[in-house]
């Protein structure tokens, strides 16, 4: 399974409430969580309507690298006159 961490805390409805804070590993080691929900909390369609988690991704040597989260463009396409 893929590493995530926290991004802005928030209490987890479908694990009892429980509460994760900012840094925190995602899912806890003792709970499976499904592709659905790690979608979810990845993106904008959860309840707090934001980004709560973001993927880690570990290099061989140790060092922990989080990857970006991308953001869709709002940028409005020219007319040409």
């Amino acid at each position: 399974m893929m590493s995530y961490r926290v991004i802005a805390e928030f209490s987890d409805a479908q694990d009892n409430y429980r509460i994760y804070r900012v840094g925190d590993s995602f899912p806890c080691s003792c709970k499976s969580v499904s592709e659905k929900r790690i979608k979810e909390l990845l993106g904008n369609d959860n309840a707090a309507k934001k980004p709560l988690i973001e993927k880690v991704v570990e290099k061989a040597d140790d060092e922990i690298v989080v990857k970006s989260r991308t953001k869709k463009s709002t940028a409005k396409s020219k007319i040409e006159e």
